[in-house]
């Protein structure tokens, strides 16, 4: 009976592995996500207003606040007041509902950078089923 017992134990460890980095990738990411600030700007006096939406890519996650769009955009418009209403995981029809949470009047410029999320689940919907 043993030999069955270690058939099964060999057949099943690589599994076991996958399952183990996959889900070390899941916690990292998650704790990651958790971290990231979002880079925004309001200078004293700003001349204009910009307003960042989208996904994660928009949020700044995985990269530091000043190196995220936000951040570049602040560094680059150092008059400007940078406003992130970006949301990780967020789908293009989130966006509506982040543009609705800015509380100023009027923006000058908006910047939506989204999608990453939408393409992603229609990719696994067109993903070819195995029979």
């Amino acid at each position: 009976m043993w030999p069955l017992y270690a058939l099964i134990t060999i057949l099943l460890l690589p599994a076991a592995a996958v399952i183990a980095i996959y889900a070390s990738r899941i916690r990292f990411s998650r704790s990651l996500v958790a971290r990231t600030v979002a880079a925004q700007s309001s200078p004293e006096c700003c001349r204009n207003v910009i307003v960042v939406a989208g996904d994660s890519t928009a949020f700044g996650v995985g990269a530091l606040p000043a190196e995220s769009t936000a951040g570049r955009l602040a560094a680059a418009f150092p008059h400007a007041r940078v406003v992130n209403v970006a949301r990780s995981g967020a789908r293009i029809g989130h966006v509506v509902e982040q543009l609705d949470r800015v509380e100023c009047p009027s923006a000058d410029l908006v910047l939506i950078q989204a999608c990453a999320n939408d393409v992603l689940d229609i990719e696994l919907l067109r993903a070819p089923t195995l029979y």
